[in-house]
């Protein structure tokens, strides 16, 4: 199994939400962890989903165990949806740790990590702001540049106001 797709489509509110839950664990100085969960159709993801999944809380970080992985993975079956990525927040830097590159929610190619700095008080809708890497299994990750960041995700507006 590999998820292949070349571009990923977000609709606004689902950026919005995310930093949300993203910046109410920064709060409490803790990393946030979500999900995005969609479908791949003519080599494109598009993402109709935020998934939250209950985090067990370390020392540094959150870690989501393998029964809370189970759940949501019936969960997103149960609606004919897959997770495409994974995104958590740092306190500081974004960069993929050691721990986070040998522990991916799924281990399939083509599964993205974003990790995103500063408890994600950023703005998460400008794609350079994101530490983005594709799974390539076995361990190895892509780490995706400034210029394949723009082309990959394109964030779609949710709300359209029109006169």
């Amino acid at each position: 199994m590999e998820f292949s797709f070349e571009r990923v489509f977000v609709p606004s509110l689902i950026v919005d939400h995310t930093e949300l839950v993203l910046r109410q664990a920064g709060q409490c100085g803790e990393e946030g962890f979500v999900v995005w969960a969609g479908s791949i159709a003519e080599g494109n993801a598009y993402i109709c989903s935020l998934v939250i999944p209950k985090l067990e809380l370390g020392k540094y970080d959150g870690e989501v165990s393998a029964e809370t992985t189970a759940h949501l993975l019936e969960a997103l079956d149960e609606r004919d949806l897959v997770p495409l990525l994974q995104i958590h927040s740092h306190p500081r830097a974004a960069f993929l740790s050691p721990i986070d590159a040998i522990r991916p929610l799924v281990a399939v190619p083509g599964f993205m990590s974003i990790v995103l700095p500063h408890f994600g008080f950023i703005d998460l809708a400008e794609v350079a702001n994101w530490s983005a890497h594709r799974f390539l299994g076995a361990g190895g990750w892509h780490e995706l540049s400034e210029g394949e960041l723009a082309h990959q995700f394109i964030i779609d507006d949710s709300i359209i106001r029109v006169d």
